[in-house]
């Protein structure tokens, strides 16, 4: 009975919290019946990243034709992760949460962007890796932030697929323009050198880097080349979401 009270006590606190704050739809904003991260419509929107992809960076093909294989821009610029994959496509109700948790610091859509995200299977196996990281922020646009919404995502994803997770691998010693503002093209140059891993921590081991989006893979690829650099054994990379050509 003693060990049930705990437990008891959550319950009764959670009943309450849901009568003075009712549980509210993370896309649209209205009022749900029970609780739940997203209503029906908006569960509906979500667009899971499907169908033939790059082999590399799981970018999906516009034609369905054909199997799988590493897509051009993987080629050029000769990625440095081992495989990358997203679970949604970053469009509709899902762009609106990641700029929510981006733009707007509303950080309570960070457990509802987790709980929606299953565990992935195929090309990226999480029994792969030893540990789990996120993409740093510099130390003054973190204290400018207060927050830094990738990390909060990393470190409840490890939490919730029982993976280490340590968000000290990976340093930002370069900070230009977000990326958001930048043109394909210009994305590269930018996060070049802009991150370096350390080694006495990364060294042997294979590490998976969990961001929110990937668009060009830039980011991802410039902190796969600091980890390479410390001599990780492997790199994955794993995103909420990623832009896709339709």
């Amino acid at each position: 009975m003693v060990n049930q009270l705990p437990q008891q006590i959550v319950g009764l606190g959670r009943a309450l919290l849901q009568t003075i704050l009712p549980p509210v739809c993370h896309g649209c904003r209205t009022l749900l019946a029970e609780e739940d991260v997203l209503c029906a419509t908006c569960r509906a929107d979500l667009e899971p990243v499907q169908g033939v992809l790059c082999q590399r960076c799981g970018k999906p093909f516009v034609s369905a034709q054909g199997s799988e294989h590493t897509c051009s821009s993987c080629l050029e610029h000769r990625v440095q992760f081992d495989v990358a994959r997203a679970a949604f496509v970053y469009s509709g109700v899902m762009t609106e949460m990641i700029q929510a948790v981006k733009f707007e610091q509303r950080y309570a859509t960070v457990r509802a962007l987790v709980e929606l995200i299953q565990r992935p299977t195929g090309a990226l196996n999480l029994a792969d890796y030893d540990v789990a990281t996120c993409v740093p922020m510099t130390t003054e646009r973190l204290r400018r932030r207060m927050a830094n919404p990738g990390a909060m995502i990393a470190s409840r994803l490890a939490q919730r697929w029982g993976m280490p997770y340590e968000p000290r691998l990976l340093s930002r010693v370069k900070q230009g323009p977000p990326q958001s503002t930048l043109k394909a093209v210009k994305r590269w140059s930018n996060v070049r050198g802009a991150f370096v891993a350390d080694r006495p921590m990364v060294r042997g081991r294979a590490v998976l880097l969990i961001d929110d989006l990937i668009t060009t893979g830039a980011t991802a690829d410039a902190c796969s080349r600091a980890l390479r650099k410390a001599n990780a054994s492997a790199v994955g990379v794993f995103a909420i979401a990623r832009t896709v050509e339709h």
